[in-house]
């Protein structure tokens, strides 16, 4: 079975998944307008053959840290595409840059290459520079968040898994109680990120952590999580 399997929810999107400790890692690999990729969030520990898997699908053009502690596969994949360009937030961009050793560009240098389907979103107020994609389908609006959300089915019989249950982050669809913390203003991040569930209606969420969850409910569901965790 391939590692990087299509995303049934939107068009040109493909997955791949790393388990670590119980905990699932996802990485997306998003293809561009010109036919080249974006990978979302690479993983380092991802085997080899995922990266062998990518030339049937395209090339890299661009690596997406979703936020300052995404950082550990960037270097890994430089060097395996020479060229390629790193984005991240302005928040997240200083950690990026002096974690991986390479420079990092603003999401604007990423923009062009984005197909009409997608948009960037940027949360304001994240601590960790959170850096979203937004997608439109016909099956409906798709996001993919950092660590804002989770959806851990099962916490894992593992010492971090007990970690991810103390801190509220799973199991199932969850804002982590520490995520509080990683918010500077949390009022004017609330605002924001309501009127954007509002506004787009998202009813696919494609998390770095946990399983894709589709469901014509989720936007009702997501408004109840920001309102009583912020």
């Amino acid at each position: 079975m391939k590692m990087w399997q299509p995303v049934p929810a939107v068009d040109g999107v493909w997955s791949a998944e790393r388990v670590i400790d119980g905990v699932p890692l996802r990485s997306l690999a998003i293809r561009l307008t010109d036919g080249r990729l974006a990978i979302h969030s690479p993983i380092r520990r991802l085997a080899r053959e995922a990266r062998r898997e990518l030339a049937e699908i395209g090339t890299p053009a661009f690596l997406i840290a979703p936020n300052h502690f995404h950082n550990r596969g960037l270097h890994k994949y430089v060097e395996a595409y020479p060229g390629v360009t790193i984005v991240a937030s302005p928040a997240a961009a200083p950690r990026v840059a002096r974690r991986c050793g390479h420079p990092v560009s603003d999401p604007a240098a990423l923009r062009d290459a984005l197909p009409a389907h997608l948009s960037l979103l940027v949360p304001p107020a994240t601590r960790a520079g959170e850096l979203w994609l937004s997608f439109e389908s016909p099956g409906g609006r798709a996001w993919t968040v950092g660590d804002a959300f989770f959806n851990i089915a099962r916490t894992p019989r593992t010492p971090i898994g007990f970690l991810l249950w103390l801190l509220g982050i799973s199991p199932g669809l969850r804002v982590g109680a520490s995520y509080r913390w990683l918010v500077r203003d949390r009022a004017a991040y609330r605002s924001w990120l309501l009127d954007a569930i509002a506004a787009q209606r998202p009813t696919t969420l494609i998390p770095c952590h946990g399983d894709i969850l589709t469901d014509p409910q989720l936007p009702d569901r997501l408004q109840r999580l920001v309102e009583r965790r912020f």
